[in-house]
């Protein structure tokens, strides 16, 4: 899987892409109408892509993406800083351990597209 989110003054967009070998691949995108920050928006896409992987099934997952933030924080690397990210960094812990094996990497933004 790989996700990606971004904000604007406005508002926010996430996109995430599930992959699997010798299957179609399944591409979602969404715009969120509320105002919200970088961080928000990747854990927005971070946890519909985690969700979306949930309901098709998925048992064994794999994650790249470029975010430091999510990616170090679900490895257990960096602490929450940020309050507001809390509940969000909370449910992706209670999603990540109903898969029989998860894996998350970073990725150069260059190559999480």
């Amino acid at each position: 899987m790989k996700f990606n989110g971004s904000s604007t003054a406005n508002s926010g967009g996430v996109g995430v892409v599930l992959y699997h070998e010798g299957e179609e691949t399944v591409a979602l995108s969404f715009e969120l109408e509320f105002l919200c920050s970088n961080n928000t928006t990747k854990y927005e896409a971070y946890l519909m892509g985690l969700a979306t992987a949930l309901e098709m099934g998925i048992k064994h997952l794999k994650v790249i993406d470029d975010s430091n933030l999510v990616v170090y924080q679900a490895k257990g690397s960096f602490s929450l800083k940020e309050p507001s990210l809390a509940p969000y960094r909370m449910l992706a812990q209670k999603m990540e351990e109903k898969f029989s094996t998860f894996e998350i990497e970073h990725a150069q933004m260059s190559e999480n597209q």
